[in-house]
C-alpha cells in the first residue's frame, strides 16, 4: 500500500506545529471566547463562529486546537502527538507522533477507497502495512528500511491465501480447493519457476523465459504417467513426451 494519500496530511499537521510555536495569540482568542459563551450564569451561547480554536494549559501552551481541517493536540514543549484532519481531497486521516515529533502511525483512507493502517520507524519509512484493498481483500505488507517490500501476506476473496517474500522473489499460493503452488522470481519480480500440486494428484514443475513466458513443463499424471512439453516464445508447442 502507498503511505496512504496521508501524505499531505503530514505535511498539514506539519505546518500547523510550525505554526503552533509563533501563536502568542492564542490567551486573546480564548478570552474572546470566554466572552461569547457568557462570563455570568444562565448567559448561555447557542452558537459559536471562529475560524480557529485554540486550548491552552496552565503555563499558556497551545495543547489543542481546532480548525476547518481537523483537530491536533500537543504534547509538552508544542510537540503535535495526535491529529484527526481531512486532506484537501475530503479523505479522512488519523496519526499518532513520537516524543521528537515524527509520525508512527497513520490510519486513513485513500480516493479509490483503499483502507489501510502504516506503521513508521524512527526515520518516518513505513515498515508495516495492514490494508483493505477496495474488493474486500486484506492484506499485510512489510518494508525493509529502505522501502524495499520484503514480505506480505493477502487473501483473495475466494478465501485463497498468498505469502509474498523479497518483492516477489517468493510466492506461495493455496487455492480455494486446496491445492499448492510455489512461485520463483528473477530479481525484477518475473516468475521464472512454478511448482504445483493440483487436487486431482497431478504435479507438475514449470521454467519460464526472462519475458515470463512457459517454456518447459515437467508432470507426474495422478496415474504416475510423466510428461515433458517443450514451449517456442510464443506458446506452441514444439515438442512433448509421450
Amino acid at each position: 500500500m502507498d503511505e496512504i494519500t496521508l501524505e499531505a496530511l503530514t505535511h498539514r499537521i506539519e505546518r500547523l506545529e510550525r505554526r503552533n510555536r509563533t501563536l502568542v495569540g492564542g490567551c486573546v482568542i480564548l478570552a474572546g471566547l470566554i466572552f461569547l459563551l457568557g462570563a455570568t450564569a444562565g448567559n448561555v451561547a447557542e452558537e459559536i463562529r471562529t475560524k480557529e480554536l485554540l486550548l491552552l494549559d496552565k503555563n499558556g501552551q497551545v495543547r489543542a486546537w481546532l480548525d476547518s481541517t481537523g483537530l491536533f493536540l500537543g504534547g509538552k514543549g508544542g510537540k503535535l502527538s495526535a491529529g484527526l484532519a481531512v486532506t484537501p481531497e475530503g479523505l479522512p486521516g488519523l496519526i499518532f507522533y513520537d516524543k521528537g515529533g515524527l509520525p508512527r502511525t497513520r490510519l486513513g483512507l485513500q480516493a479509490n477507497g483503499m483502507q489501510g493502517l502504516v506503521l513508521t520507524d524512527g526515520n518516518g519509512k513505513g515498515r508495516a502495512t495492514l490494508a483493505m484493498e477496495t474488493d474486500g481483500s486484506p492484506y499485510l505488507r512489510l518494508d525493509d528500511k529502505e522501502g524495499r517490500p520484503r514480505g506480505g501476506f493477502a487473501v483473495r476473496n475466494d478465501g485463497s491465501p498468498r505469502l509474498i517474500l523479497a518483492d516477489y522473489r517468493v510466492e506461495l499460493h493455496l487455492s480455494v480447493d486446496g491445492s499448492p503452488r510455489l512461485v520463483l522470481g528473477d530479481q525484477d519480480g518475473k516468475p521464472r519457476v512454478e511448482v504445483t500440486v493440483l487436487a486431482s494428484g497431478s504435479a507438475a514443475l514449470g521454467f519460464a523465459d526472462n519475458q515470463a513466458k512457459s517454456r518447459v513443463l515437467l508432470g507426474m499424471l495422478a496415474d504416475g504417467t510423466p510428461t515433458l512439453a517443450l514451449h517456442e516464445r510464443g506458446g506452441k508447442i514444439i515438442w512433448k513426451a509421450p
